[in-house]
């Protein structure tokens, strides 16, 4: 979901499903189907009390938007994102360093080879039609940052040929490039990254935005790929895109890769609809039809550990009306609606308030079964969190926590729903770091 930079709260099953063939590829690539209804089995899950890592203040920005979590070749995690600032851990999770950087508003993946890319957030239409323009930069490592300034970046350029402007949650700002979020490197050293947002023709409302205010259509998901170090990037594929699936549709988008070209792909469909999954066999070229996973889930976020199981961390956020940019309760009791009508039954929770949170679930079969949902922090969280390995067996999940000093979880709960005034003015936010162990 598209959130404006400077704003936090405005921020059917396929079973059986095969690989399909898509935007020209001449490969048929196959599957085994998914088994949902076989819940995988593990037979031993350890999640650990949590520590705080970090307190943001109640000043914007809320969080670091969709910043990945990243483990180093050196065992580190590192966390980075809009401030001028790098959380860095070397004891898997357990305590944190906070490292001043002298530019902000980055995303940072490390390549095989040790070197950081390092690509700015924030495209920017160039003179041409789907053309796009950031700054990249690659560094050695993270002592080079002591040496960068914003005078370093140079000029990637973005092709999005179909890339339509997007209305933001606030109903008023207006996305008039695309969203890039560096993900991954294959073996052959392409890269990739992850969008999503409307095409030319993607015209299917949302349902609870209020249309006077603009029209935001339902989302597609879409890769970029660079073969050329990051200066040029490409549109690959659309991984889902079908105008009718959850709220928003397919949107905050996690990759796994799994070697030989297999990725998977999880997405985030609306604030009460299910995740959905999609699978590449040729590198994402081509793409699986998308498949539910049957549980509920904001902006997930994945880990491969060394056992083979992979893990995927997410969590949604309770009912909230938002009075003040609609006097029906905007999107939240729409999507809330929408969910009773199409989902209620295949997810199986009465209550999607009752039941937020944050979320851990397991695969160990590269994502074709997937254990029960497990609970690991109770509102009120953001319901973003972040993921990384440690270990063989184990990861650290940071959760995005919400506080209102003095009041109770009750109290809180309630100035979220009904006070969003007071809520913004008084509210604290903080990271909280749970290690996950998990075997077989």
């Amino acid at each position: 979901m598209f959130v404006p930079a400077a704003r936090i709260l405005t921020a059917s099953c396929l079973l059986g499903a095969g690989i399909a063939v898509v935007h020209g590829s001449e490969a048929t690539p196959s599957s085994k189907p998914m088994s949902l209804h076989s819940r995988a089995a593990i037979t031993s899950v350890t999640v650990s009390e949590p520590s705080i890592v970090h307190e943001e203040g109640a000043g914007p920005p809320y969080y670091l938007s969709q910043a990945p979590l990243l483990k180093l070749h050196d065992g580190s995690i590192v966390l980075s994102g809009t401030t001028d600032k790098i959380l860095r851990s070397t004891d898997g999770g357990l305590t944190w360093q906070g490292e001043q950087v002298p530019i902000s508003g980055f995303q940072m993946l490390q390549r095989r080879d040790g070197s950081l890319f390092l690509l700015q957030r924030g495209t920017r239409p160039s003179d041409r039609p789907g053309i796009f323009l950031a700054g990249h930069m690659t560094l050695n490592g993270l002592a080079d940052f002591a040496n960068v300034d914003d005078q370093l970046w140079i000029e990637a350029r973005i092709s999005v040929p179909r890339f339509k402007p997007v209305i933001g949650d606030d109903y008023k700002t207006v996305f008039r490039a695309p969203i890039v979020e560096v993900a991954h490197e294959l073996s052959g050293g392409t890269l990739l990254a992850l969008s999503y947002g409307n095409f030319v023709g993607d015209d299917v409302p949302i349902s609870g935005f209020d249309t006077k205010l603009g029209v935001a259509p339902m989302y597609r998901t879409y890769m970029l790929s660079s073969n050329d170090d990051g200066k040029n990037w490409e549109y690959l594929s659309t991984i889902a895109y079908d105008g009718e699936t959850g709220q928003e549709s397919f949107c905050e988008p996690a990759i796994t890769d799994f070697g030989g070209g297999e990725l998977v792909v999880i997405m985030r469909t609306g604030r009460y609809a299910p995740l959905f999954q999609c699978r590449s066999l040729d590198g994402g070229r081509t793409w699986s039809e998308p498949v539910s996973l049957e549980t509920l889930g904001l902006q997930p976020k994945m880990a491969l550990l060394d056992n083979g199981i992979l893990v995927c961390s997410f969590g949604w956020r309770p009912m909230r009306y938002i009075y003040w940019e609609d006097p029906n309760g905007g999107y939240y009791p729409a999507g809330l609606a929408d969910y009773h009508r199409r989902y209620k039954s295949q997810v199986g929770i009465a209550d999607p308030s009752a039941a937020a949170g944050d979320y851990v679930m397991f695969s160990p079969d590269t994502g074709y079964t997937w254990s029960q949902p497990r609970k690991i922090a109770e509102p009120l969280t953001q319901g973003y969190t972040q993921i990384a390995a440690t270990g063989s067996d184990s990861c650290v999940v940071l959760s995005y926590r919400f506080v209102l000093p003095g009041n109770s979880l009750g109290e809180t709960l309630r100035i979220w729903e009904n006070d969003s005034e007071h809520f913004l003015r008084d509210m604290k936010t903080l990271y909280e770091a749970r290690r996950i162990t998990v075997r077989p």
